[in-house]
């Protein structure tokens, strides 16, 4: 609850939270954009009040109302517990789970059944041990995530024939430059259908990935290496003459930059398909 001159002030923020992603609520305080303006700031104001400056925010309670929804297994675990486990704990389940996860992990290469056979000796041995079915499958699947399969794309390699990537190459390939991630199912569909390489497709598919709000991570990656952005960070100003100058503003300057170049990118893609 803020505090303005001595007035208490409510504020209320309707907030839609699905199950596609997490909302993020943060509160950014105007801070000295030096050491040195701190200092000056503190002893100025201590001086004349002999306390130092007053606090810009005070938050005295928050508090939330529902609908809330309270399942066992979160929507982000249904992902892998994709059926009922309370009526599932038995081997087949535990083998869909880690054939499932593997694919998906592996992005381009399917597991073996010599590489399931092994995750499922596991799987059993932490039964045995007294393990419940989640953690067994967690411990499983932790194995996956650790295989060069998972941490390494599988592409080309030097010495070898050079060739065209084939379409899930490809689609692995845009999916981790524009994304920073793995493709979505979308992509990985059109690449199973042999279209990826058609140029059409590969520029329609491009503006998708552009235009969701997964490509910030492209954006900023980029952007940030090509115009040296950590310059900003060592940049110094003049406090007495920009005072109003602080960490906000710098970050605000940074995300125009980003901004920029993505309206850019979106711009040209759209003209391009006028």
């Amino acid at each position: 609850m803020p505090i303005f001159r001595g007035h208490v002030v409510m504020i209320e923020v309707p907030v839609e939270v699905t199950v596609t992603g997490n909302r993020t609520f943060a509160f950014r305080q105007r801070q000295p954009n030096t050491r040195d303006y701190a200092r000056y700031i503190y002893l100025k104001v201590h001086r004349e009040t002999g306390l130092g400056p007053k606090p810009d925010l005070w938050i005295d309670w928050v508090e939330w109302e529902g609908p809330f929804v309270d399942t066992d297994v979160k929507p982000p675990h249904k992902r892998i517990f994709f059926k009922d486990w309370k009526t599932k704990e038995d081997d087949q389940y535990a083998r869909e789970i880690i054939v499932r996860f593997a694919n998906r992990a592996f992005r381009i290469k399917e597991p073996t059944k010599t590489f399931v056979d092994k995750l499922m000796g596991l799987y059993r041995e932490q039964r045995k041990s007294g393990a419940g079915f989640r953690v067994a499958i967690k411990e499983t699947l932790a194995v996956v995530l650790a295989s060069p399969s998972f941490l390494y794309l599988i592409e080309p390699v030097p010495g070898e024939q050079k060739r065209r990537l084939n379409d899930l190459e490809l689609a692995v390939r845009l999916s981790y430059f524009l994304w920073s991630g793995p493709p979505d199912e979308e992509l990985l569909q059109v690449a199973r259908a042999g279209k990826l390489n058609d140029p059409s497709i590969l520029w329609q598919q491009s503006n998708r990935l552009l235009n969701d709000p997964r490509s910030a991570e492209f954006i900023r990656g980029f952007t940030h290496q090509w115009l040296h952005m950590d310059r900003l960070d060592f940049f110094q100003f003049n406090f007495r003459k920009y005072p109003e100058f602080d960490e906000s503003i710098k970050e605000a300057t940074r995300n125009e930059v980003y901004e920029t170049i993505q309206f850019m990118l979106k711009t040209t893609a759209r003209l391009a398909t006028c």
